[in-house]
């Protein structure tokens, strides 16, 4: 067993606090860690390294069984949220995991001017049939900027809207994208003959 009290881990307005608690009623306390203001930078490039994630995390996280196969479940916000660069706003955020089984389902939700979306979906580490990932995208707004950093070697400017309904199934190089895209006031700028 792990029994915990209050045990804050902290630099500069960087907080986690660690304690066990009984969350149903199995005789296993589950371990919880509540993050406040955790700068995403610190730990992302260890999970993912492109797209750049930054931003700072607060929110819950409860681990039952954090000896054996764990159920993860995490539910927070992240503030000053960036993707490579451009300033996405604050996003909610919840995750449900389970080592044992590999499976991992995510959402999330912006309310940012620019970019309004829905992300949900799952991924499963130890699916057998190459079919990682399900995942998700309705847009509301988003703004096209985003793109900039993956056209950038043919178009010198990237603008406009879209509103989106997105699903991207698969890994790698068999991942597969399909969905609809509506562009409003769209423009692109090829880098070569500044022609828009």
């Amino acid at each position: 067993n792990i029994e915990a009290r209050d045990i804050k881990f902290k630099e500069g307005y960087q907080e986690i606090t660690l304690s066990t608690e009984k969350t149903d009623s199995s005789d296993t306390p589950a371990l919880i860690a509540n993050l406040k203001s955790v700068n995403l930078e610190d730990f992302m490039p260890l999970i993912i390294t492109d797209p750049e994630i930054k931003g700072m995390m607060t929110g819950k996280a409860i681990i039952r069984q954090p000896l054996d196969a764990a159920d993860i479940r995490f539910t927070g916000r992240a503030d000053s949220f960036y993707l490579n660069k451009t300033k996405i706003g604050s996003m909610t955020l919840g995750v449900t995991g389970n080592l044992g089984t590999g499976v991992v389902n995510f959402k999330g939700r912006s309310d940012n001017p620019d970019y309004q979306f829905d992300l949900n979906g799952s991924y499963n580490s130890k699916d057998s049939t190459g079919q990682y990932l399900d995942a998700r995208f309705t847009g509301e707004r988003i703004d096209l900027s985003v793109l900039q950093p993956y056209l950038s070697s043919v178009f010198s400017t990237v603008s406009g809207t879209a509103h989106s309904n997105l699903r991207l199934t698969g890994e790698g190089k068999d991942s597969y994208l399909t969905g609809t895209v509506d562009v409003d006031s769209g423009s692109l700028e090829v880098g070569y003959t500044r022609c828009r």
